[in-house]
């Protein structure tokens, strides 16, 4: 009768004598496949298989049998039951055989029947720590993939904004998966839709900035409804050519972002070489991606809040903070300049206002103000370049940064910029029409100043002075307060 009991099992059996080995394989048949074997030199040829079950002669033509039950231990993760056979019968026979790592003992001549339940017995045994090693990879797999989700969940909960989020997953994830390429996509607001910007990493290198490149074909194949596309063979039929033609890659796991029922982008784990994908694998990648989405919405709030940081609310300009920071940068550049080539290269602050700009909210009310504003710094930035900088500095007054610009350029632009907002007709609502008077100061790096607190300021005095002289549209330059410094 077919024996429930491992029937695939491995038995090795090594024995000197034919008869007994004849007698072995009829008392163990159906419990699996038995190979015999005559030595020890054979028998460690055939413990490469991998048995699960030895039997085991003490006396064998080339050694004795005790010598290789550590030996089939060595290589298995998981125990392999001995049972020994001899003739000999002594208690230290016996002690010596269960310190070297036997589990069970059967002293010649022996009953069949006795032998075939006490292999059941340890192949039972076998059984039972298979399973619990099984469990165990199992539990390993689920903290795995636990520890990946709680480690790619503390980079993404990180302020910044998208390229600052997107590279700290990125720089986990291949480790994570031991993936060779890692990708985040998504679409690019600034393209039509089938074009993508993201970031890619690929093995251990630092991750690269993907941009204005047309989506990948596979990624506009169906998913399956938990927004997963598996491809575990990208040369096996079903996967356009235009896929897998440009692609070292040979398999490859993508997972949707989505906002709702917008979809964003995807995240693509992607191998080399054939891969399994298993149910936890792809659970993973679908947690990821839900984290990238919220990760993606929560960045871009904070580009909008600095965004906003950075801008004026009544006339959409920067302020004076991001002012700041640009002339800070353009004055450390300037010096560098100087440092490294000996060439000063000047740049220019202007300042300038809206001439009596209390008699719009007089006259007009508050809102029709800050029109006014408003119009007034669409006029000026109109006339500047697009690496200029133009700020609202304050009530009526705005300011520019004009890189690489010597005092006069800048009072030659104050002139142009002066005529031009003169000349143009401006209305401000409904029968509200007026043309707008200003007023201008000029400062330059490093004839007036060398510190961005005294280029602001200087450019400022030289507005006051030029409002007090006339009342009127005037620019006036500061006079020169400082040597160029010498170069060090």
């Amino acid at each position: 009768m077919q024996d429930a009991l491992s029937p695939t099992a491995k038995i090795l059996v090594i024995e000197d004598d034919p008869d007994l080995c004849t007698l072995v394989e009829l008392a163990l048949e159906n419990l699996g496949t038995v190979t015999t074997v005559n030595t020890l030199a054979a028998a460690r040829v055939a413990a490469r298989q991998s048995p699960d079950l030895a039997i085991l002669d003490v006396m064998l033509p080339d050694g004795n049998g005790l010598d290789l039950v550590p030996e089939l231990q060595s290589d298995q993760a998981i125990h392999v039951p001995v049972l020994i056979l001899t003739g000999l019968g002594s208690g230290d026979e016996k002690v010596r055989g269960f310190n070297a790592g036997a589990d069970d003992y059967l002293i010649k001549p022996f009953d069949l029947e006795e032998l075939r339940v006490r292999v059941q017995a340890l192949l039972r045994m076998r059984q039972v720590e298979q399973a619990l090693a099984a469990r165990n990879r199992s539990l390993e797999q689920a903290n795995r993939a636990a520890s990946i989700l709680l480690d790619t969940a503390k980079a993404l909960t990180a302020l910044g904004d998208q390229a600052t989020v997107l590279q700290g997953a990125l720089r986990l994830l291949p480790q994570l998966f031991r993936a060779d390429r890692a990708a985040i996509w998504l679409k690019n607001s600034d393209h039509p839709v089938e074009r993508i910007w993201g970031l890619e990493v690929r093995g251990n290198r630092s991750p690269r900035r993907i941009s204005a490149r047309p989506h990948p074909e596979y990624a506009a194949l169906p998913f399956d409804a938990r927004g997963l596309l598996v491809v575990e063979d990208t040369h096996l039929p079903g996967l356009p050519a235009a896929a897998t033609e440009a692609d070292e890659l040979r398999s490859l796991i993508l997972g949707t972002i989505t906002r709702g029922k917008e979809r964003l982008g995807a995240l693509l784990i992607g191998y080399e070489t054939p891969q399994r994908f298993d149910a936890q694998t792809q659970d993973v990648v679908q947690g990821l991606a839900s984290q990238l989405a919220i990760a993606i919405e929560n960045a871009r709030l904070f580009e909008q809040l600095q965004e906003a940081a950075l801008t004026d609310s009544s006339t959409g300009l920067r302020n004076m903070r991001f002012f700041q920071i640009a002339l800070e940068s353009e004055l450390s550049r300037s010096r560098r300049r100087q440092r490294d080539r000996g060439v000063v290269e000047p740049l220019s602050v202007l300042m300038m206002d809206l001439n009596k700009f209390k008699q719009y909210n007089d006259s007009y009310g508050h809102p029709v103000g800050d029109e006014a504003l408003r119009r007034f710094g669409e006029l000026i930035k109109s006339h500047l370049r697009q690496y200029d900088t133009l700020a609202r500095y304050g009530g009526d007054e705005f300011i520019a940064l004009l890189p690489s610009t010597d005092a006069d350029a800048a009072r030659r632009l104050a002139k142009r910029l002066r005529q031009y907002v003169t000349n143009s007709a401006v209305q401000l609502g409904d029968g509200i029409n007026v043309r707008f008077s200003c007023s201008f100061g000029v400062a330059t790096y490093p004839t007036n100043g060398s510190s961005a607190n005294e280029l602001v300021r200087m450019a400022d005095d030289a507005l006051y002075a030029e409002k007090r002289a006339a009342g009127h549209a005037r620019t006036t330059a500061v006079k020169v307060r400082r040597r160029v410094p010498a170069v060090p």
